[in-house]
């Protein structure tokens, strides 16, 4: 076989393997279309069920919300927000106190400190 053969043939595979190339990220693309599309259709799903549960919540709360009371509600829905934010705000700095607490309490003594029951051996002046 001479080098033109050789060539010929090296360049015959390179188209093949391009052309592999091409179709593989044909087909790569399209998964990653149908797989973007499932998870669009999966948290559209979510919220969906999200909303379901919040307008249960506020039905069982307040009754059915229509044209004549939707004014009312949101501005009891607004009002009682600020309530809510500031309320949340409070239970926020208690938990991370309360943290705090706990984190101070559960220090782990290493051997640092020695109380003189403990020592076998005690040293003292004589």
């Amino acid at each position: 076989m001479d080098l033109k053969e050789q060539l010929k043939k090296v360049l015959s595979d390179q188209n093949k393997l391009e052309r592999k190339k091409d179709d593989f990220m044909k087909e790569y693309e399209e998964k990653k279309k149908k797989i973007l599309l499932k998870k669009k259709e999966l948290e559209q799903k979510i919220q969906k069920e999200k909303n379901e549960k919040i307008l249960q919540a506020v039905q069982e709360s307040f009754g059915e919300i229509n044209e004549k009371n939707m004014g009312t509600f949101l501005e009891l829905l607004k009002k009682n927000s600020e309530d809510f934010s500031l309320e949340m705000e409070i239970a926020s700095e208690e938990t991370e106190e309360n943290h705090e607490e706990q984190t101070e309490m559960n220090v782990p003594n290493f051997g640092t400190q020695q109380d003189n029951e403990s020592n076998p051996y005690p040293f003292s002046e004589n």
